[in-house]
């Protein structure tokens, strides 16, 4: 990105003052670092795995296992291995012999009988794929991809629930399958499939057993809903089974998902009522705090769910205000408490939120910009770049903003894949105003 930035849009430095400074406390993650370890408890790396809506992946090594070293010398510190895991993973290192790791506990527990083993957990901690031994790196992304059904075609992933095996795994690996799949679609068409996923997901759930939702496994189905809002059949069921759940679910996560049933409604209402919003805050401490009850657990609740909640509330009730300050607080108080690979994204996203709710003021424009020029600095992107020329051209900077969406069609011309192409091409034409058309078509005026 260095060669790029030097070729012309150097005004980024001012905008990247503002930023770095609001971001001090943020560690921000370094480009090509490789596989990003989570620090803490397995526990936390679980809880951080669900809140992220992340699977886990678990390196289990010993101190004198030479084929553990070497993967972690030449295959964790890739660029592109980062890349897959850090998009999918929350990773965690694990001594099997380390006991203040609980190593010797957790190795019994998942059957590890040599090393290195790499475990792939879901957002509960149920183990989806378990393989051993030092390999390539693409077999390595390959059998992370495989682990949590994003590995070979549709047609693969779904073989086994379209030939007659109707169990949860089954259905859940099809099913996120053609949830990416419906990623790559266009927007209209996105749309039509997500409704349809909708109601397939909806149309399973009603076949499957009490007895079956009432494991881990159905946890997992529930968690893995396409929307958890009150209403839903899955929503209601943990409800109405919230006791039965909190026997076997972690206290952390139940908390975290009685939170998400609320989400949809309390989020919305932020906005059309904020003279409720300092109630609602409270409200998410209760409702923490009842369910951390329901698992036994004397305590108000985890504080990092509570914080992340109270900021989100906060940053609706300022944009209702049009008080942007205070809006970026919030936001910056949650990008504070992402992990460090999401940074990236949820920088550049403050700035779309910024033009997706309209403002106006010049100094929050400028930070918004300098969290997407942070952004592009560590990896290039087309949506950040068309974002980048966006920001500029409410900052009055057209020249500056035109060579962004220069450089955006030069990315489209680039890229191989006609589809996603086209769907560049579309999203370049909807953010680029019509008094800055394309170079080439106003040299022929």
């Amino acid at each position: 990105m260095a060669g790029f930035w030097s070729r012309g849009v150097n005004s980024r430095q001012a905008f990247h003052a503002l930023a770095v400074a609001a971001l001090a406390l943020c560690a921000w993650p370094a480009a090509g670092a490789g596989i990003d370890f989570f620090h803490g408890s397995f526990e936390q790396a679980v809880a951080e795995a669900d809140r992220s809506g992340k699977r886990v992946f678990v390196d289990v090594y010993t101190d004198w296992c030479a084929p553990c070293k070497r993967m972690a010398k030449t295959v964790f510190v890739l660029d592109d291995v980062g890349d897959t895991f850090n998009r999918h993973f929350v990773s965690y290192k694990l001594n099997a012999e380390d006991a203040a790791q609980n190593g010797p506990q957790l190795a019994e527990r998942f059957a590890v009988k040599s090393y290195p083993t790499y475990l792939f957990l879901d957002g509960s901690g149920e183990l989806l794929a378990k393989k051993g031994g030092a390999m390539s790196s693409d077999a390595f992304k390959a059998l992370a991809l495989t682990a949590i059904g994003l590995g070979g075609d549709l047609a693969s992933a779904c073989a086994a629930y379209e030939g007659g095996d109707h169990g949860i795994d089954a259905f859940l690996q099809c099913f996120s399958r053609k949830v990416i799949a419906a990623r790559e679609l266009e927007r209209e068409e996105m749309l039509k499939q997500s409704m349809a996923l909708g109601n397939e997901y909806e149309a399973y759930f009603d076949t499957v057993a009490e007895a079956q939702l009432l494991t881990p496994r159905g946890f997992r189905l529930i968690a893995n809903a396409p929307t958890l809002k009150r209403g839903d059949a899955a929503a209601e069921f943990l409800v109405n089974h919230y006791e039965e759940y909190a026997q076997f679910v972690q206290a952390d996560l139940l908390a975290r998902t009685a939170v998400e049933l609320n989400r949809f409604g309390v989020m919305a209402g932020a906005y059309t009522n904020p003279d409720k919003v300092d109630q609602w805050v409270e409200d998410i401490r209760g409702v923490l705090a009842e369910a951390y009850a329901m698992a036994g657990r004397d305590e108000d609740g985890p504080a990092d769910v509570y914080e992340w909640e109270k900021a989100g509330l906060q940053a609706s009730k300022a944009v209702r205000a049009k008080d942007w300050q205070a809006f970026l607080a919030a936001e910056q108080h949650q990008l504070q408490m992402m992990p460090a690979t999401d940074r990236t994204e949820g920088a550049a996203y403050i700035g779309k939120k910024l033009l997706m709710f309209r403002c106006e003021d010049p100094t929050a424009l400028r930070v918004g910009a300098g969290y997407v020029a942070l952004a592009l600095d560590i990896k290039e992107s087309f949506s950040h770049t068309v974002l980048y020329g966006q920001l500029l051209g409410k900052l009055e900077q057209p020249q500056l903003a035109q060579q962004m969406f220069d450089r955006a069609r030069a990315l489209i011309v680039a890229e191989p894949d006609e589809k996603r192409q086209a769907r560049m091409t579309q999203e370049l034409e909807q953010a680029q105003p019509p008094t800055q058309a394309p170079a080439a078509a106003s040299a022929t005026t």
